[in-house]
């Protein structure tokens, strides 16, 4: 990214450093938590990212901020109606639901076979899934700012026709696919990495020198 563009990552808990700390198990919970984390850089403009679970997440505090962020990037995944009836989590076994992970491309096999790391990593991996198979925004869910739709072309969890559902929730927003499946940023990060820059050139010309 360019200097003028500070990348903020979110660290959840059960992660990393973070990783004693029990896992998010609700949207709620999380974006109250991210909410106050937040609070301080809301002071100037700033841009969303999510890819995934991390774009409900993202959708999620667009739709609660006060102050709207300039722009909102969100990277395969797509609302669920809120008229839907919630599903029960996800009742895998661990080792389906860790084939599940590694088919999708979300785990490469070498970590996936390793039982002691696996050990660590499934508590807050299940506690995502619980979370996007348990999220029903409440209405309104219409973005009040400028939104990009990402994916890949062969994504097999979130198809590319599956974007066409953003067509109630953003005003003309056409998705921008990558060749890839559902993590097709790790083929696709450098003109991934052009287009947020050029979409957020406006803004940071704007903005005072």
């Amino acid at each position: 990214m360019p200097r003028e563009i500070d990348v903020l990552p979110v660290q959840l808990p059960g992660r990393e450093e973070r990783i004693d700390e029990p896992a998010c198990r609700s949207m709620p919970m999380l974006t109250a938590e991210l909410l106050e984390a937040m609070a301080p850089c809301l002071d100037r403009p700033f841009a969303l990212f999510g890819h995934s679970f991390g774009a409900a997440v993202a959708f999620e505090l667009t739709r609660q901020l006060r102050h709207k962020p300039s722009h909102l990037f969100v990277s395969s995944w797509v609302p669920t109606d809120a008229s839907a009836s919630p599903v029960r989590p996800t009742r895998l076994t661990d080792p389906d639901f860790i084939a599940r992970i590694v088919h999708y491309g979300g785990l490469p096999e070498a970590v996936a076979n390793d039982r002691e790391m696996m050990s660590v990593l499934i508590k807050p991996m299940r506690a995502d899934v619980e979370i996007l198979e348990t999220y029903r925004p409440e209405p309104p869910v219409l973005l009040a700012c400028p939104t990009t739709l990402l994916g890949g072309e062969d994504d097999p969890v979130m198809r590319p026709e599956l974007l066409e559902r953003w067509a109630s929730h953003v005003h003309g927003s056409v998705p921008v696919l990558f060749p890839g499946g559902h993590f097709y940023f790790r083929r696709s990060l450098p003109a991934l990495i052009d287009l947020v820059v050029s979409t957020l050139r406006p803004v940071l010309s704007a903005m005072p020198r």
